[in-house]
C-alpha cells in the first residue's frame, strides 16, 4: 500500500462519500498550486547554488530535499542519493508544514491564500469563508502526511523541547491543534472573520474589497 493511498484512506474513513470527492478535488488544486512554488524553488537553487559555492552534487541533493515539500508527491517514488538526504528531505517537509500551521496568524494568513488563489484563477473556493470551512479537512490531510513523512516526529520534537525548555511536548503540534480548535469555534459564529484579529489582516482585506462581495461576512448574499 503506497503512502498516498494511506492518506486518502484516512480521509475516506472520516468523511462522507460526497464530501470526500470534494476534498479530493480541493486537495488536487492546492497541490497544483503548491507544486508551482516547489518547482520554482528547485529551479532557483539550480541557478544560484553554484554562485554560492555549492557543488553539482550539493545542488542536486538540495533539489531532492525540496521535492519532499510537494504534498502531491508519493515520497516512496523520490530517488535520493543517500539516507542522509532522505532524512533531511523528510525533516524539511515536516518543518514546512509546522512553520505554516503552527504560526499564530495561520488562520488569518489563510485569507491571503484565498486572494492568491483568486488572482491565480485557481478554482474551488467561493470566498474566504468557504476556504476556512474546507481547511478543516486539510488539517486531517496534513496530520496523515506528517505521519507518513516522519512517524517519529512527535518523539523527536518532544526530545527537542525537553532539552531546550524542559517541556516534554511537541509544541508545534500543540499550537496546530489549538488553531484547529479555534477554527471550529469561530465557524459556529455569525461572523467568523470578526474573530480573526491578529495582524490586522481582516481589516486590510476588507479595505482591499472596496466592492462588497456576496458571502463575505457583513456583505449581502
Amino acid at each position: 500500500m503506497d503512502n498516498d493511498r494511506n492518506i486518502y484512506q484516512i480521509l475516506e474513513t472520516n468523511t462522507p462519500e460526497a464530501a470526500f470527492r470534494e476534498v479530493q478535488m480541493i486537495l488536487k488544486m492546492i497541490f497544483q498550486h503548491t507544486r508551482t512554488h516547489v518547482l520554482r524553488s528547485m529551479d532557483f537553487l539550480a541557478r544560484h547554488g553554484p554562485d554560492h559555492g555549492l557543488s553539482d552534487e550539493e545542488v542536486e541533493a538540495g533539489r531532492v530535499m525540496i521535492s519532499y515539500t510537494d504534498p502531491s508527491v508519493d515520497i516512496s517514488t523520490i530517488s535520493h542519493p543517500s539516507l542522509k538526504v532522505e532524512c533531511l528531505g523528510k525533516m524539511l517537509a515536516v518543518a514546512d508544514f509546522f512553520a505554516q500551521m503552527a504560526d499564530r496568524m495561520y488562520l488569518e494568513k489563510l485569507l491571503y491564500l484565498y486572494h492568491e488563489f483568486e488572482e491565480g484563477e485557481v478554482p474551488g473556493y467561493e470566498n474566504e469563508l468557504d476556504l476556512l470551512h474546507k481547511t478543516i479537512d486539510f488539517y486531517r490531510f496534513t496530520e496523515a502526511r506528517i505521519s507518513t513523512l516522519l512517524y517519529t516526529t512527535d518523539h523527536l520534537l518532544c526530545l527537542h523541547f525537553e532539552a531546550k525548555w524542559h517541556i516534554c511536548e511537541n509544541l508545534y503540534k500543540v499550537a496546530t491543534e489549538k488553531q484547529e480548535a479555534y477554527l471550529h469555534k469561530i465557524l459556529k459564529s455569525s461572523d467568523p472573520l470578526k474573530r480573526l484579529k491578529r495582524g490586522g489582516i481582516v481589516k486590510k482585506i476588507r479595505r482591499k474589497n472596496n466592492h462588497r462581495k456576496p458571502g463575505f461576512p457583513g456583505n449581502p448574499a
